[in-house]
């Protein structure tokens, strides 16, 4: 669980930040408190903490070198369980009493002597028997002529006894430490060595088992003891008659001679780290590696490529338009029809035009008749026929004013009314004027035809004949629809359009020549000051990952563009298409390589950017 209290944060934080875990200190009492429980206590201020043996073993692990993560790897050989948290409580609660040193000790505390290995002579074995007991006896006060009792054990192991807490030790003036659940508390089952197992002890270190045994690096495993039977009390002596001795257990040594080498060779070179030369240290051979790079960097050149999204559009293409309204009466190709120019794809409906030519047919030929009879003048028949029609007007005028002049007569005498008066008056103005007429008709008949008369008839003549000659030309080409170019129809579902009515200059079809394509490259906008005309350009598309399609620059746009709210520029390239791959519309991704440059430049060159425009460099 995590501290809840500030400073039990704070303490945590320091554990956290030790690189090494401290070891404990040397003046501390180790008693039992139980059959599975130790105490340890500080013999300057009294205060103690209850420990399982698990506990304690790691504690006694703890010598100035191991990490928080080794004596968590070293617990988990004893129970799988464990956690770095448990051992971080436990390093809090042994810090807490004051149990600890006040810091980690500096690399190689503790290994003063270095560990057995298989080339390891019996005369250096010995040697190495004789310091480490030099060693326990000096961690524990006792002087070198009273051997400490330590159990003859297989391998390189020693465990140091600790004496069950006697009635008369009196250790209730201490402080009982702690922050909470113990870590432990459900660990106590743990295979540990228990007291059991340490009550009959020898009084020296012996070696090894054997030649083999100690050739092949044996070290065994810990082992559960039987659990011993429930001691006889003890005899209660006098205060002070004798003190429970400091239990001090080493770690387990290494499982194999390989790890034991390793860790002699890491020992090493941490003493030996403060005797190396300038260009022997870490930091300064990092420096010289990253000037190396840096140098490699800018010497070395590699092409930069500018990749993004594009789209396949035709080369060329054409939109075919009807010259003049009708209906779509045939229609000869279908959607992906390849046709040749001048081919005839559509047919118009020209019964309009059949009937309006025929009009303009007849009335033609009546100005021709008008005009011809205009040119050779009146027959001496027309004459007499009008000479006649003049007599008759002048007859009917004599006859209406005499009957008007009746009429006035009767309305002065009064038996006449005014209307009837009025009526022979118009009458008479009526037949007046037709006599008039019939008089001017005669005297052209008689005189003859007029040329400008005879001008204007050729004018509609020939006005006749140009709208005769316009509907013919309908007839002939404006019908038919053929084919401007070379190419392949791409309206979709074009001959479903059969009998729509379209309008003059209404879209038709739409055709497209697909021998090549054209790709455009949506470029971002911060990326135009690398693109140039003529670089190398490779195409692919999604359809054909496979099959990249190379081209060379030939067209930048001269205007940005939005697409998808952000700028780009389009660039164009021109693709073969000769296999007929490239479609329309369709989309991938173009590369434009845009020479060689420094890798220093390729990795910086959008943070440079970035500096530049931000800050107007």
């Amino acid at each position: 669980m995590e501290p809840s209290s500030f400073p039990e944060r704070e303490l945590l934080r320091r554990v956290r930040s030790w690189q090494r875990v401290p070891r404990l200190r040397r003046d501390i009492r180790v008693a039992r408190a139980g059959t599975t429980r130790l105490r340890l206590s500080d013999p300057g201020t009294g205060k103690f903490i209850e420990l399982s043996e698990l506990e304690h073993l790691i504690a006694q692990a703890a010598d100035g070198e191991q990490s928080s993560e080794d004596l968590t790897a070293f617990a988990r050989g004893y129970n799988p369980a464990i956690t770095r948290k448990h051992i971080e409580m436990l390093v809090m609660q042994l810090l807490q009493a004051g149990l600890l040193e006040d810091e980690p000790l500096a690399p190689g505390y503790g290994k003063v002597i270095p560990l057995p290995t298989a080339g390891t002579t019996a005369d250096e074995f010995a040697a190495f028997r004789t310091q480490l007991v030099s060693d326990l006896h000096r961690s524990e006060g006792r002087r070198p002529d009273h051997p400490l009792p330590v159990r003859k054990a297989p391998g390189l192991q020693a465990r140091i006894a600790v004496p069950r807490l006697r009635n008369d030790d009196d250790l209730s003036g201490g402080t009982s430490i702690g922050i909470g659940t113990d870590p432990f508390q459900a660990l106590d089952s743990s295979p540990v060595p228990t007291p059991g197992a340490l009550d009959e002890l020898d009084d020296t270190v012996l070696s090894p088992d054997g030649a083999e045994a100690f050739a092949d690096d044996a070290v065994p495993e810990p082992v559960v003891a039987p659990a011993p039977p429930e001691p006889a009390p003890e005899p209660v002596e006098p205060p002070g008659a004798r003190e429970a001795p400091a239990e001090t257990r080493p770690a387990p040594a290494p499982e194999t001679a390989e790890k034991i080498e390793a860790e002699q060779d890491a020992v090493w070179k941490q003493t030996q780290a403060a005797k190396l030369r300038w260009y022997q240290r870490t930091s300064v051979r990092l420096l010289l590696a990253l000037a190396v790079l840096t140098t490699a960097a800018s010497i070395i050149h590699y092409p930069l490529y500018i990749t993004s999204e594009c789209t396949i559009i035709p080369s060329a293409r054409v939109y075919v338009r009807s010259p003049i309204a009708g209906v779509l009466a045939a229609i000869l190709v279908d959607e992906g029809t390849p046709v040749k120019k001048g081919d005839v794809i559509a047919r118009l409906d020209d019964r309009h035009l059949v009937a309006d030519r025929r009009k303009a047919k007849a009335e033609t030929e009546r100005i021709e008749a008008e005009l011809e009879r205009l040119r050779h003048g009146a027959r001496p028949e027309e004459i007499s026929q009008k000479r006649a029609e003049l007599e008759a007007r002048r007859t009917a005028v004599e006859f209406a004013l005499k009957e008007a002049r009746r009429r006035a007569g009767m309305l002065q005498e009064g038996v006449g009314s005014k209307q009837a008066q009025e009526e022979a008056q118009l009458d008479l103005q009526i037949k007046q004027n037709a006599a008039y007429e019939a008089g001017a008709a005669l005297k052209l008949v008689a005189a003859g035809t007029r040329p400008e008369e005879i001008a204007a008839r050729e004018a509609e003549l020939k006005r006749a004949r140009a709208e005769l000659e316009f509907i013919d030309q309908k007839l002939a080409d404006m019908v038919v629809i053929r084919a401007p170019m070379d190419g392949v129809v791409l309206t979709p579902r074009f001959r479903e359009r059969l009998n729509e009515n379209v309008e003059a200059g209404g879209l038709v079809c739409e055709i497209a020549d697909t021998q090549s394509v054209r790709a455009e490259i949506f470029v971002y906008e911060r990326e135009a000051d690398s693109i140039a005309l003529g670089m190398p350009v490779v195409v692919k598309v999604e359809s054909y990952p496979l099959h990249p399609f190379e081209g060379k620059v030939g067209f930048i746009a001269p205007a940005v563009e939005s697409r998808d709210r952000i700028n780009v520029i389009r660039v164009a390239t021109m693709l073969d298409n000769r296999d007929h791959l490239l479609r329309q519309d369709m989309t991938g991704y173009g590369e434009v390589e845009c020479g060689r440059k420094s890798l220093i430049d390729l990795a910086t060159r959008r943070l440079l950017r970035w500096i530049r425009v931000r800050f107007l460099l």
